[in-house]
């Protein structure tokens, strides 16, 4: 088996797990096989959904009975989710612990507080982030422990907010996600009848229109499944890891310079940590965008090579500058190995 433990961090976390969790059921309930498992009542066989390999990645199917996990290939009794649910304030958990989804998870899947993280990334990051970091490891850990080839975690958060940011940062940490190969391409095809050699050639297309690394030049991943998803009867989907998000992370740095300068709330993020950590933060997203760019084999980001510049000036000039404390600022913190984009 190859499975995969899913968490869910947040508001916007949880929810997007909801609508995973949703969609994987259905999914799997549109392709189920069903067999003969024998065993009723005057002989009378028993038929009922095979519990599969494929359901066994997100999904233990538990026998009610014995508390026991069941090994693929048998009658599907209880499916549980392979899932951390975390967030610092109850409303959401609580609806899902309510909702149609609540047999999928149990109390001892669910981390949760009250008061929230007020949309503040130092709350989430240091004051929760140190409360739960054990907890959050234990809970994980529990979840991990029944997998036969624990293959990787699937972290859903948001980028803003305190609880999916900061905590959710702090967790990805934890977990010790090792950095992945930079300027790398996955195309996962769905669909009936699709031939392996035409996906083959298209990818080839790609490769030469793509700028690759030289060390990467193969960087591609292929994944090809008969399977049809519920909406369309072929698909396809793309996960790049490309120097193309130095166009996010440049302007962020910009908008970041403006706020900090005027110096507002910075206050409410020094009640949990040292002020250094602004320095340090705009110093990684620095470092991130000179490796894109390094590893993209070009001098800048085409059509924002001046952006960078006055980007890398302004830095150079704020860690060298004393900032007071004063209001207002937006914090993307780079220094915790959260380096992780989609694009689909």
């Amino acid at each position: 088996m190859r499975e995969i433990v899913t968490i869910q961090v947040g508001q916007c976390g949880n929810q997007i797990g909801r609508s995973f969790w949703s969609r994987a059921l259905h999914e799997h309930a549109a392709n189920s096989h069903y067999a003969d498992f024998g065993g009723g009542e005057g002989g009378e066989g028993r038929t009922g959904a095979v519990f599969s390999e494929s359901m066994s990645t997100f999904f233990r199917n538990v026998d009610m009975t014995t508390k026991g996990e069941m090994a693929p290939g048998s009658e599907i009794r209880d499916l549980k989710a392979r899932a951390c649910l975390i967030d610092m304030e109850d409303g959401v958990l609580s609806e899902t612990m309510r909702g149609p989804l609540k047999d999928l998870f149990t109390s001892a899947q669910v981390m949760s507080d009250v008061s929230g993280a007020g949309n503040n990334w130092a709350h989430g990051f240091y004051e929760y982030g140190n409360q739960y970091g054990d907890q959050f490891l234990e809970l994980v850990r529990s979840q991990a422990e029944p997998c036969d080839s624990l293959q990787s975690f699937f972290l859903m958060h948001s980028l803003g907010g305190g609880t999916g940011s900061g905590l959710g940062t702090k967790l990805l940490e934890g977990c010790n996600i090792r950095n992945s190969s930079v300027l790398a391409c996955g195309v996962f095809v769905r669909g009936k009848g699709i031939p392996i050699s035409d996906v083959n050639s298209n990818v080839a297309r790609l490769q030469s229109e793509l700028r690759m690394p030289r060390w990467n030049r193969e960087g591609f991943k292929i994944g090809l499944c008969e399977v049809p998803g519920l909406d369309h009867q072929s698909s396809i989907m793309s996960l790049c890891n490309s120097e193309i998000i130095n166009s996010v992370f440049v302007p962020l740095s910009e908008r970041f310079y403006k706020l900090y300068r005027r110096k507002a709330n910075v206050h409410h993020y020094t009640q949990f940590c040292d002020g250094g950590i602004f320095d340090e933060a705009i110093g990684n997203l620095e470092n991130l965008i000179e490796e894109y760019k390094a590893v993209g084999g070009r001098g800048e980001v085409e059509g924002r090579g001046g952006e960078i510049a006055a980007a890398r000036g302004r830095a150079h000039l704020g860690r060298q500058r004393v900032f007071k404390q004063a209001e207002g600022v937006g914090v993307l913190d780079l220094g915790c190995g959260m380096y992780c984009v989609i694009y689909v």
